[in-house]
């Protein structure tokens, strides 16, 4: 006895969540709708950053490459961060609205005002500049967490019905991939309309109508729509969805992998014992079926992205 103390405790068996022996609720169609359009909240400005970001760094704000490398970097480096750590705070919230349903309220407009503010170009140098920038992408990165982990985690709050799930994370794909087709042609038409052509070989000193000036006024309005649209799919699963009580197993981690959710079954050696956050990492990678898992959809994801 003395020895099995002594060993590390293992996790149990890895297992996509919704077992059959749960008694079915069905979903409604409007309300797998209305979770489903919470998707496009968070793909939409991922696109336009994705494509629009570091050409406005380097054009329009004038930012050296140095500098707007080092502004990606880091605030892709924080959402790293972030996302774990609002998993960890999100699964331990209890509110009379639910555990989720609260973090994307209290994040979806902070998450757009600071969204708004990374196309704003700051009077200064460079130092300040990459400063403003640095600070205002990582604290729009941090609300993005507080906003779309929560979000993806209300799908295991749904229905204890795991094919309704499954088929409001259909819905949520199908946003997702709208979102991202209306967020650069949302973008793209707002420079295309405020930016003369005919005015590209002005020089960046001449003002008050010079193309760099046109830029700014056209990616700033181009950040208020896509804010806008934003907002209005931001609340939608908050207004929309109701989470459901007593679903997840009271031993067991729940990790997101890429569309859907496993659940990852706590050994009753460990079932005891306060689970941290850094506890709770281990025992998780010391699944090797979502250890592989995960490092093939990262490979993917870097593929797309290179």
């Amino acid at each position: 006895m003395g020895d099995e103390k002594e060993q590390v405790p293992l996790l149990g068996s890895l297992r996509g969540g919704g077992g059959a022996s749960r008694p079915s609720a069905k979903l409604s169609v409007l309300t797998k709708f209305l979770f489903g359009i919470g998707g496009a909240a968070s793909i939409m400005p991922s696109t336009v950053l994705g494509f629009y970001l570091q050409i406005f760094l380097l054009e329009t704000a004038g930012l050296s490459p140095a500098y707007a490398s080092v502004v990606i970097f880091v605030g892709k480096l924080w959402d790293a961060v972030t996302d774990p750590m609002v998993g960890f705070f999100a699964g331990r919230t209890d509110t009379r609205m639910g555990r989720m349903r609260p973090w994307l309220l209290l994040s979806a407009l902070p998450m757009v005002a600071l969204y708004i503010a990374i196309w704003i170009v700051p009077h200064g140098g460079q130092s300040i500049m990459a400063v403003y920038y640095t600070f205002v992408y990582c604290g729009y990165q941090t609300l993005l967490s507080c906003f779309h982990v929560p979000y993806t985690a209300l799908t295991m709050y749904l229905s204890t019905d795991g094919r309704e799930r499954d088929s409001a994370t259909a819905y949520r794909m199908a946003s997702e991939v709208i979102g991202t087709l209306v967020g650069a042609v949302a973008q793209g038409l707002c420079i295309s309309f405020f930016v003369d052509k005919s005015s590209e070989c002005v020089d960046f000193g001449d003002e008050p109508r010079s193309y760099v000036s046109q830029e700014k006024t056209a990616y700033f309005v181009g950040a208020c729509v896509v804010g806008l649209l934003m907002l209005i799919t931001a609340m939608s699963p908050f207004f929309g969805v109701k989470e459901v009580n007593g679903i997840l197993c009271e031993h067991a981690i729940y990790v997101y992998i890429g569309v859907s959710y496993a659940e990852i079954v706590i050994d009753a050696a460990v079932r005891q014992e306060p689970l941290s956050f850094f506890k709770g990492l281990r025992y998780t990678f010391k699944q090797r079926p979502f250890v592989y898992l995960m490092m093939i959809y990262l490979c993917a994801w870097l593929m797309v992205a290179v």
